[in-house]
């Protein structure tokens, strides 16, 4: 990987996370699309 891709890469990244972290809403949707969290916001088995 070149220096440049990497640096997009990295833009790209950090614009998802901006974009997951702009609401509570939106975090809890991410978490709950990763498997992290139930809807009601509980950690899943996995995260016990």
């Amino acid at each position: 990987m070149s220096r440049q891709e990497y640096e997009e890469e990295a833009e790209a990244i950090r614009r998802a996370a901006d974009e997951v972290c702009k609401s509570r809403e939106s975090a809890l949707q991410f978490l709950i699309n990763a498997g992290i969290v139930t809807a009601s916001g509980e950690l899943t088995e996995a995260y016990h």
